[in-house]
């Protein structure tokens, strides 16, 4: 009985340590994508170095020295870089996007635009088929009529099932049509 409650807590001790460090990795790629978004990752890579400075070399940043005012009109354009990247991130893409969805509507676009069908990676198994002349099918392309982001490809014999992501056609399934 004390191995099996051991094991419980156990679990339970571990199901907690993973939900912590799940909550942890969280946490931190939600800081790191905000720090990307704003720009705000130069800023603070270069506070990095100047701490370094300080304490690798007792230079003090903040003094308003030449050497003091160098790094801090460098911390400054730091900044300056990272509102600029603000604004491109918060205001200019979105108005490319915009400007691009009034230039091209939606219903004007062809579905099958940008999407590249990814290549299938073929088994080392080698088919004993009789060396004979075939002639190449073209298939039928079409989007599903139920899923909007499946590509289809229709031959004679059988059904190509492409999933589309990232304007990428992966092949998800090939289906053989019954006679």
């Amino acid at each position: 009985m004390e191995k099996k409650n051991g094991c419980i807590s156990g679990l339970a001790l571990g199901s907690v340590l993973r939900f912590i460090v799940s909550t942890l990795e969280l946490i931190l790629k939600i800081v790191i994508n905000l720090l990307v978004f704003f720009g705000l990752w130069l800023p603070l890579v270069y506070a990095l170095f100047g701490l370094g400075l300080y304490l690798g070399f007792h230079f003090n940043p903040l003094d308003w020295t030449l050497e003091g005012q160098l790094y801090v009109s460098g911390f400054v354009t730091c900044v300056l870089c990272s509102l600029i990247i603000t604004i491109r991130n918060l205001i200019v893409r979105p108005a490319k996007s915009v400007f691009y969805g009034f230039k091209t509507p939606l219903w004007t676009r062809k579905k099958d635009e940008n999407i590249e069908l990814v290549e299938i990676k073929k088994t080392k198994k080698k088919m004993k088929e009789p060396f004979e002349e075939k002639k190449i099918e073209k298939p039928k392309i079409y989007y599903s009529a139920v899923e909007s982001n499946t590509l289809i490809h229709e031959y004679t014999d059988r059904f190509e099932i492409y999933k589309i992501e990232n304007n990428k056609a992966r092949l998800e399934s090939v289906e053989y049509k019954h006679d």
